[in-house]
């Protein structure tokens, strides 16, 4: 047979093309049937494997070398028309039926890919994949071969399977692709990059992503991952090492922008203004590059210090004068000791009055370091205030050192930002550990005022009894301003006014009228706390230590934190408070001849004694003043001078600084005695 169609090729050349279809479809027809066992005349249709056939299976021939018939592309307009009304779900079963009923058509390619496209649309993902994956395998010279690639990979990173997307997604670049579908490719590229955090090759990926679709929804998104990128996941070696891979090409200036303010976030003022220069010099038109040279304006203005001058930032006038007085009084007096010790000490104030407000604060900070050039500032005394200056402070590279701001987060807000202060987490971590480790107490009630004071106390009271391995058994609360604490007493298991009565009655000899807590005659239920702390003030506690006792709640330990620290406490409370032990950080009466000396010289000096504001504000000149004299000459070396301060002896306990700029004191433990206030410790 195949002679006589050789001859009839050579002899007859007007029937030669006919000859040549005819003998290419009919060896088609028979490869088919080798191949399958199925052959059907006047189609040869064949159905499509569910799984890639083997090396000596037939494929497909691919569907470029196919003209499609009318009725399939009649079947597949049918489809189409429904994908085009918007009707996915009708048009995801025509196509489906399409490719049952067509697997080996000119348009099974395309059916595969619409397919996939939307089943992806639908949030179908593991079906999507498997009609770009049915696609890739049978039709390997499809014209849309680079698309089924991406398309799946882009399934397979939704499906959280980035191997195979990976391998999906580099496939894609090794055919020819649009240059939409280039940045797509690299867009999941980097995002699985990301997910396994190779941040440098994730950026690397993106950048690419931009630079193929910059004008597309998805290079623009690609450019916002970008920077998240860099802003939030790239380590300071990261940003270094980046910076000089892409000093003059995008996005150096991102990198570059994102180094300077770690190193502004650290305090760092030599690096970030290297790094600003850079910036400038490499990208002069990059976004914000006015706010750049500001900065740099800034910095250079920084660096112009006069090591001989301390600033001081107080409230000298306003509803806080009096306490921004008392706190410059301290200052003043460690000064004037100073000079004492050291005749030629070359160190004065430069002293502005804050208001109390955060606008007159800000002002003065500005002309503290921008016209008097102060190596560094004490103050300011206000929380809210402090707070409101960590930008300035940071913008300035100060450091700035609060003689208070207790309630506050301020030296955890910048690395120039520091306190010299007790605080109320202090306290009740002191407390806590004292009353656990040497007194041996166990079971705790709470009794406080709700107000910020009280409740701030009883939150770290708590936390650090419980910590500890303590137990807290009873917390009830009385309001600020209440002078008859008996529902507060009476919730925390305190005997009832029927029962007080009912004893009294039964007592052989009554008693004259007094607390019957006080009586040993009378049984008394078993104590269910050993201790109760109150963290209210000297006026209050007075009051309610009696009260305690009326309701015969006695026999326990009482405990409270600064506000107690007052003789009036006494005269209040009288014999009810005898024993009480509470926490402060300044003791007037302390035998140690630091404070002797110090409480004298204050009170020959300003006619009073002084108080907790006068001596913190003392040591914190001494502390600045000491690392003045170990060799700072900038407001780098202060701020590093400080951090560095261990059990520095002051009047006001002893302190070290913690890394985050918050003195770690230890405290006064004081007790009530024979109507006196004694210190303990």
């Amino acid at each position: 047979m195949h002679s006589l169609f050789a001859t009839l090729i050579h002899t007859i050349p007007y029937v030669r093309p006919f000859l040549l279809r005819s003998y290419g479809w009919l060896l088609l027809c028979v490869l088919i049937l080798w191949g399958t066992g199925s052959v059907l005349l006047g189609g040869c249709r064949a159905i499509l494997p569910s799984a890639p056939p083997t090396a000596t299976s037939a494929r497909p021939v691919s569907p470029e070398n196919l003209q499609a018939p009318a009725e399939q592309r009649q079947a597949f307009a049918a489809a189409e028309a429904l994908l085009m009304r918007g009707m996915d779900r009708q048009a995801l079963q025509a196509f489906r039926d399409f490719v049952r009923q067509y697997p080996a058509s000119a348009l099974t390619d395309k059916a595969l890919l619409i397919l996939g496209n939307l089943s992806a649309k639908l949030g179908e993902y593991q079906q999507a994949e498997g009609y770009y994956r049915r696609l890739i395998e049978y039709f390997p010279n499809s014209t849309n071969l680079a698309e089924a690639y991406l398309e799946r990979g882009v399934q397979l990173y939704a499906l959280q399977d980035y191997d195979q997307s990976l391998s999906s997604l580099r496939q894609a670049l090794t055919v020819p692709v649009s240059r939409q579908q280039e940045g797509k490719a690299h867009y999941y590229l980097g995002m699985i990059a990301r997910q396994r955090q190779h941040y440098p090759e994730a950026l690397a990926e993106l950048k690419a992503a931009v630079e193929a679709s910059p004008d597309t929804e998805l290079g623009q998104q690609a450019e916002r991952d970008l920077a998240a990128l860099i802003q939030n996941s790239l380590a300071t070696e990261d940003l270094k090492e980046l910076s000089q891979r892409y000093a003059e090409t995008y996005p150096g200036a991102l990198l570059l922008a994102r180094l300077a303010q770690v190193y502004r976030e650290t305090g760092n003022v030599i690096e970030e203004m290297a790094v600003l220069q850079r910036l400038l010099i490499a990208f002069p038109n990059a976004p914000d590059v006015s706010s750049v040279r500001d900065r740099l304006n800034t910095l250079q203005a920084v660096l112009v210090t006069d090591a001989t001058k301390i600033g001081v930032l107080l409230p000298l006038s306003g509803e806080a004068r009096v306490a921004g007085e008392r706190t410059l009084w301290g200052i003043e007096l460690a000064l004037s000791t100073l000079r004492e010790h050291y005749p030629g000490l070359d160190v004065s104030l430069v002293v502005r009055d804050s208001q109390g407000t955060p606008g007159s604060a800000n002002n003065a900070l500005r002309f503290l370091v921008n016209e008097a050039h102060v190596i560094g500032v004490i103050g300011p005394l206000l929380s809210q205030v402090a707070v409101s200056l960590i930008p300035l402070i940071n913008e300035l590279a100060v450091p700035v050192i609060s003689p208070y701001a207790r309630d506050s987060h301020f030296p955890f807000l910048s690395p120039y930002a520091f306190r010299n202060s007790i605080t109320d987490a202090m306290q009740g971590r002191f407390l806590a550990e004292y009353a656990r480790y040497v007194l041996n107490l166990s079971r705790f009630a709470v009794l406080y005022p709700d107000e910020p004071y009280g409740k701030a106390l009883r939150d770290t009271f708590i936390e650090h009894i419980i910590q500890l391995q303590g137990e807290v058994v009873v917390v009830t609360s009385y309001p600020p301003e209440a002078t008859d604490f008996r529902q507060s007493i009476k919730r925390m298991g305190g005997i009832e006014d029927d029962i007080l009565h009912d004893l009294l009655v039964r007592l052989p000899t009554a008693p004259a009228i007094e607390p019957v807590g006080r009586t040993s005659t009378v049984e008394k239920p078993p104590k269910p706390y050993d201790a109760i702390f109150l963290p209210g003030y000297f006026d209050t506690v007075g009051l309610i230590a009696p009260e305690l006792a009326f309701y015969n709640i006695t026999g326990v330990q009482l405990l409270g934190g600064d506000g107690w620290n007052s003789p009036e406490i006494i005269k209040i409370g009288e014999r009810f408070v005898e024993g009480g032990i509470f926490v402060d950080g300044f003791f007037a009466d302390a035998s140690s001849p630091l404070v002797t000396t110090f409480v004298d010289k204050f009170q020959a000096r300003y006619g009073e004694r002084p108080g907790l504001l006068s001596a913190q504000a003392y040591d914190t000149l001494m502390m600045v003043v000491q690392v003045l004299q170990a060799g700072a000459k900038t407001r780098l070396q202060l701020r590093d001078g400080l951090l560095q301060v261990r059990d520095f002896l002051g009047v006001s306990g002893t302190t070290s600084m913690d890394p985050s700029g918050n003195a770690e004191k230890i405290l006064y433990l004081l007790t009530i005695r024979n109507g006196r206030i004694v210190q303990l410790n």
